[in-house]
């Protein structure tokens, strides 16, 4: 072979190739369903302790999902939307290590530990019995103060009245943060 053909094809490969990983297509569909969270305001009701911060984003069926998170405390996932159903399951409260429920704003609010020491807080969002329209958040627990704090932040979510702030955590445009 030549040796300015040997020089060609060498180029040509490596030209080619950071295009090839960068337009791989299989990268490109499995980040259009989950885009990269950005920082943000946290969802009305939800109030940050100092130094937490927010960040989330829309998945592929239009819920709102997110994290709050701070170096040295709890971080906090959680999922919002239309057919997310409730991540605490009653029927199942005898598998979990604590089990809790409370009636806020009229609607039955489910917390738990399970026994990978995960608290899960489900939140209905409407006044539909069994409703699929939930908010539901999951906070690995290391340390007392991680309860504490997530607590916190989490509840006065449950308590805000989305009937007369118009506020609906469910879908991107009416969690807009007006007041």
């Amino acid at each position: 072979m030549p040796r300015w053909t040997t020089t060609l094809v060498m180029v040509m490969m490596f030209v080619a190739s950071p295009i090839s990983f960068a337009q791989n297509p299989k990268q490109q569909a499995v980040r259009q369903p989950h885009p990269d969270p950005k920082e943000s305001d946290p969802p009305k009701g939800i109030v940050l302790l100092p130094g937490y911060k927010h960040k989330s984003t829309t998945d592929f069926e239009g819920n709102q999902v997110g994290e709050i998170s701070r170096p040295d405390g709890v971080k906090i996932k959680y999922e919002m939307g239309l057919n997310q159903g409730m991540a605490v399951d009653a029927d199942r409260r005898t598998t979990y290590t604590w089990y809790r429920e409370q009636k806020t704003n009229g609607r039955v609010t489910r917390y738990a530990l399970n026994k990978s020491n995960v608290l899960i807080i489900s939140i209905p969002l409407d006044d539909t019995p069994g409703t699929l329209h939930v908010a539901n958040f999951y906070g690995t627990i290391k340390k007392r103060d991680d309860i504490a704090d997530m607590l916190l932040m989490v509840l006065p979510f449950a308590y805000l009245d989305r009937v007369s702030t118009g506020a609906d955590p469910g879908t991107r445009k009416n969690n807009s943060h007006e007041q």
